[in-house]
């Protein structure tokens, strides 16, 4: 394929040689001249055969050339330019509260600029891959705000690479990702991108990949910070080890290093999981501990399990129904109730005035099922005896779990599923 890259930095430069290597031709462009020669490249990056970046790039199909001649050239462009944070922070400075926008100035110079070259090269169609990292609904404004006759199909497809590895993490990554606003740009970029490597591929809406991009890197902070609070706490504490305690975790490939609950719905509960927080949190305090997570993890499912209860109750004000909470078990498929984030949420429902009626068909005493009637219904424990439930016509179900099917006359609110977007 003929690839263009508009973006020469640290990611940018690494991505295009190592696509070159694997036989595509790739012509590259960055404003900053300095950046059009390989030897600017500050960090060591090996190639295939473990070449230096240098080495590889001058015996690949890769060139610089003007961005005029980038466009004219390229099937799939490449833009790899920074969306550095407003303000300036970076890490290396203190956080401030609230956060900080990314600066889109220069990704929208860059892509206005692409735009302009387009208009004046042949017309053929070009996927405009944004590789910058973005938040979820920029890619999809950004099309939006570029010229829709220049047979320009935007998609978002973030590296997940550090520094160093650039051009191994793209041969060979844990999964590609492709966020594409249509089918067409997403095939071409699946062709790519099946050149590359054989690693897995996961083809959503720009939106997705946008989220999943920046949560992959919150994820890592919180993993940082967990370990480091253990460090504090084990510096704290006499006869710990955070080493050897890390060294132990590291070992739990089934429930800590797996997928198993890395999935939206109500809070962790049991007989464990809030006790041992909330024990740990009482030593992080008695020990001083600089940033308490254990604690924030309970005030964070108290937070969120009351932001679901402030759902039902918009449900309740829109349409007054009678409230039935379905599961009442700290788990599915259980009926031990013990810290279960069930009736965490009907003590939220109870605080915004709500009447509920609790079923659990595995729980005694809460096995009487509801009258065939309308009502509203919160699926708070996704039991294998609800897949079959029908709610009667007229009925709301909320769904934290994403479980229910829509049935004739019964609207489903799938918390987690955000409204469309317009096209």
């Amino acid at each position: 394929m003929r690839v263009g890259f508009v973006g020469l930095g640290l990611l940018g430069l690494p991505m295009a040689v190592a696509i070159a290597s694997r036989g595509h031709a790739v012509r590259g462009f960055d404003a900053q001249p300095q950046r059009m020669d390989v030897a600017w490249y500050p960090a060591p990056e090996y190639g295939p055969g473990q070449e230096p970046l240098a080495t590889l790039a001058a015996r690949v199909d890769f060139g610089f050339a003007s961005l005029q001649a980038v466009v004219e050239h390229a099937e799939i462009i490449f833009v790899t330019v920074q969306t550095p944070n407003l303000g300036g922070y970076n890490g290396s400075g203190p956080y401030a509260e609230g956060g900080a926008q990314y600066d889109l100035r220069p990704l929208r110079l860059a892509l206005e600029a692409v735009a302009g070259a387009a208009a004046h090269a042949s017309a053929i169609p070009r996927v405009l891959a944004i590789v910058s990292t973005v938040l979820p609904g920029t890619v999809r404004e950004l099309a939006r705000s570029l010229p829709q006759d220049l047979g320009l199909s935007l998609a978002h497809t973030p590296a997940f690479s550090a520094v160093g590895t650039i051009m191994a993490d793209l041969l060979d990554p844990e999964f590609v990702l492709i966020g594409a606003l249509d089918a067409t740009a997403g095939q071409r970029l699946q062709a790519l991108y099946h050149s590359l490597t054989a690693a897995p591929m996961f083809v959503t809406t720009p939106e997705n990949a946008e989220l999943i991009k920046t949560s992959y890197n919150g994820y890592i902070g919180l993993k940082i910070g967990f370990a480091n609070a253990l460090m504090e706490l084990s510096h704290k504490t006499p006869g710990c080890d955070v080493d050897e305690v890390v060294r132990c975790l590291s070992l739990a490939t089934r429930r800590l290093h797996s997928p198993r609950y890395l999935a939206g719905g109500l809070g962790g509960g049991g007989g464990c999981h809030p006790k041992e927080n909330a024990a740990l949190a009482a030593l992080a305090a008695r020990v001083g501990l600089s940033f308490d997570p254990f604690g924030a993890n309970l005030v964070n499912r108290d937070r969120q399990t009351s932001w679901l209860a402030g759902l039902v109750a918009s449900e309740y004000r829109a349409n007054p129904l009678p409230v039935w909470l379905l599961g009442t078990a700290f788990k599915a498929n259980v009926a031990v109730e013990d810290g279960s984030p069930a009736l965490l949420l009907h003590a939220a429902l109870l605080r915004r005035g709500l009447s509920v009626q609790l079923h659990d068909p595995l729980v005694p005493g809460r096995d009487n099922p509801p009258p065939p009637i309308a009502a509203i219904f919160v699926l708070a424990v996704p039991h294998a005896a609800f897949e079959d439930f029908v709610a009667a016509p007229g009925s709301v179900v909320v769904d934290p779990w994403r479980r229910v099917q829509a049935a004739p006359g019964v609207r489903v609110l799938a918390v987690g599923r955000g409204e469309p977007v317009r096209p």
